[in-house]
């Protein structure tokens, strides 16, 4: 077992469902961004 960077273990060549889904969001927030000011946590909760 590993530590993922979230804090979440799992075994090693196994891939976390919610750092694939979080990774999405990331590079489509990042492809398409509503506004180049906008920093990247705009959308998500302080």
């Amino acid at each position: 077992m590993r530590q993922g960077p979230f804090g979440v273990a799992w075994a090693a060549g196994e891939r976390p469902f919610v750092v694939l889904r979080a990774r999405s969001t990331f590079v489509r927030r990042s492809e398409m961004p509503p506004n180049p000011v906008v920093p990247l946590h705009a959308g998500l909760p302080v």
